[in-house]
């Protein structure tokens, strides 16, 4: 799970949101935003989780990102347990 930023001719960042498979390096879910926001990453997060039949006991790996902290580590410690 990771957040590039990508910026255009006109200079406005976007914020593109990844879910990629570790051993496969398939892209499991993805979106682009103009927001930077730990509640966009959980829905990544999340969305993934359904689509792929992901169960909640994976192990998911990122970087110490403020986008990870927040409402996806909220979810992942438990506080949310509840998918979409």
């Amino acid at each position: 799970m990771d957040v590039t930023i990508f910026k255009p001719l006109d200079q406005i960042k976007v914020y593109i949101y990844f879910i990629v498979d570790n051993f496969s390096r398939a892209i499991l879910n993805w979106n682009a935003s103009l927001e930077y926001s730990s509640a966009i990453a959980l829905d990544v997060l999340k969305e993934a989780m359904q689509k792929h039949d992901i169960g909640i006991d994976s192990t998911l790996v990122t970087d110490g990102g403020p986008e990870n902290h927040g409402e996806v580590s909220n979810f992942i410690n438990g506080k949310k347990t509840s998918i979409m």
